[in-house]
C-alpha cells in the first residue's frame, strides 16, 4: 500500500480504460498517449467507460504499484 499525499503528481487519463490492462499496457498508455515516462513521485489514474473501476498506476524506487478500487452498490468507492 503508498499513502496519496500532496507530494505526488497526478496524472488522470481521461480516455476510457480497459481494466483488464496489466501494468505492462498501463504503462504503454503513459508513454505512448500521456507522453510520460512512469517515475517515482507520479501517480496514473485510470477510469473504466462505465465509472465504476479505477486503477492507479504508481512508481516508487523498488516496484510499481497498481491498485484497483471498485464502485460499491451504493455508489462509493
Amino acid at each position: 500500500m503508498f499513502n496519496l499525499t500532496s507530494s505526488l503528481q497526478y496524472y488522470l487519463y481521461r480516455g476510457d480504460t480497459d481494466m483488464r490492462k496489466s501494468f505492462d499496457g498501463l504503462c504503454g498508455i503513459v508513454q505512448n498517449q500521456l507522453y510520460r515516462n512512469p517515475i517515482p513521485g507520479e501517480v496514473f489514474i485510470f477510469i473504466n467507460r462505465r465509472r465504476d473501476k479505477i486503477k492507479l498506476l504508481h512508481w516508487d524506487a523498488k516496484i510499481i504499484r497498481l491498485p484497483v478500487r471498485m464502485k460499491e452498490p451504493n455508489g462509493q468507492l
